[in-house]
């Protein structure tokens, strides 16, 4: 089963990203794996898309998933979302 958490920010989309990766790194999870999903689309497809990025954290029991995505169009609009996979009980 999945939870998933988010809240939003009032941060510049880079300093969301920075500010979330200090956060986690300081409460044990480090990030194994970082896509930057608007340079992805654009590189690949030529797609523009909002500012949104994935990354998968190690540290806890099991790994977990945050993603911060620009919402509204605005800037200093940052949605951070974290997924979670639970274990089932029995």
């Amino acid at each position: 089963m999945t939870y998933q958490f988010s809240t939003t920010v009032d941060l510049p989309f880079a300093d969301a990203v920075t500010v979330t990766t200090d956060v986690l790194k300081k409460y044990g999870f480090g990030v194994l794996t970082e896509i930057d999903v608007q340079a992805t689309l654009k590189t690949k497809l030529g797609v523009d898309f909002r500012p949104y990025r994935r990354h998968r954290q190690l540290g806890g029991s099991p790994a977990c998933e945050m993603r911060l995505s620009q919402v509204g169009g605005r800037d200093d609009n940052v949605r951070c979302s974290q997924l979670r996979r639970l274990p089932l009980p029995g």
